[in-house]
């Protein structure tokens, strides 16, 4: 999943929606509705706006989160498309309270967030979790 985040970063949505297909069926979703998953991220990708990809990839996140079958969407992924939004920290904080440690720990130099520095609750954030921002 990180490699197609990695892709989006880069504003390479339909590479990155074929390895979140992927990514999913290797996690265990199952084919059926991992092309579902990847058809919906590929209509909100058409355009070719940064702001819909992001946008489609956070409804897709918020609707499966905390389904069993989807464990691998969790808060910081969710924080993640806010960020890429100019949105919302409340995810990260989310994240942090249920010590998503691997993910929170490289938060400070993780491209994902960069537009959140200077954010006085990101950088309260970064405090607590004893990183520099």
């Amino acid at each position: 999943m990180l490699f197609a985040v990695g892709l989006a970063r880069q504003g390479r949505y339909q590479e990155s929606i074929e390895e979140f297909e992927k990514g999913e069926i290797l996690v265990g979703t199952s084919p059926r509705l991992a092309a579902g998953h990847a058809a919906v991220l590929r209509k909100a990708a058409r355009s070719g706006r940064a702001a819909d990809a992001w946008r489609g990839y956070l409804d897709l996140g918020l609707q499966t989160i905390g389904e069993p079958e989807q464990n691998w969407f969790g808060p910081t992924d969710i924080a993640e498309a806010y960020a890429q939004l100019g949105e919302k920290v409340e995810w990260l904080e989310k994240a942090y309270d249920d010590r998503e440690g691997i993910p929170l720990s490289a938060l400070n130099r993780d491209p994902g967030f960069k537009n959140l520095h200077g954010d006085p609750r990101f950088t309260d954030l970064m405090a607590r979790l004893k990183l520099r921002e």
